[in-house]
């Protein structure tokens, strides 16, 4: 998970009674599968992931998925060890035939901001149960405050977990899949 119980209740303010606390730890397992799909790659904890390219004759450059590259354990070329120089997150080989590049990728720790996230996310849910006794699939429509009313609409783009798209771009782009160009002369 990118969260704990004890991340969520540091950022709540408060200590979550013992109903809350399972149902905090589902919306935080949720939160972080969420993420994880909003990313598209490894993230934390590191794991060991091995990619698999077809080479034309020559050199190329093969992307390595994920972000950061911890360090990569093999390069094989036709199932023979190849020599290889690293980059970032590409390796440069050559040979003409199927690549294998194994590597380690991901962080130790989970970043803060992946933190905070899954926070917001669980916090999202715990307070839609607090409000209706209940999920909800929708969002907060309006809120009064002189004879306090709180009005919740039902589905569309606020259903179920969901943050804006400019923050899951930035997830996308800081964390997740990225594009590797390299030019060679």
């Amino acid at each position: 998970m990118f969260a704990t119980i004890n991340d969520l209740e540091s950022r709540l303010g408060r200590t979550l009674e013992s109903g809350e606390r399972q149902i905090a730890e589902f919306a935080l397992t949720d939160a972080t599968a969420y993420l994880r799909g909003v990313i598209g790659a490894q993230v934390s904890p590191p794991a060991q992931v091995t990619v698999r390219d077809y080479l034309s004759a020559g050199e190329k450059w093969v992307h390595l998925p994920g972000s950061p590259i911890v360090s990569v354990e093999s390069v094989t070329v036709d199932g023979e060890d190849a020599d290889f120089l690293h980059l970032d997150n590409a390796v440069k080989v050559r040979g003409h035939s199927l690549v294998e590049v194994t590597y380690t990728v991901g962080y130790a720790t989970v970043p803060d901001e992946l933190k905070a996230w899954a926070c917001v996310l669980a916090a999202d849910v715990l307070s839609s149960i607090d409000d209706l006794g209940a999920l909800h699939s929708g969002g907060v429509a309006y809120v009064s405050i002189d004879d306090y009313r709180k009005g919740w609409q039902a589905g569309g783009d606020s259903s179920g977990f969901v943050l804006p798209q400019r923050v899951e771009d930035a997830l996308k782009s800081r964390y997740g899949q990225s594009t590797h160009v390299v030019r060679t002369l």
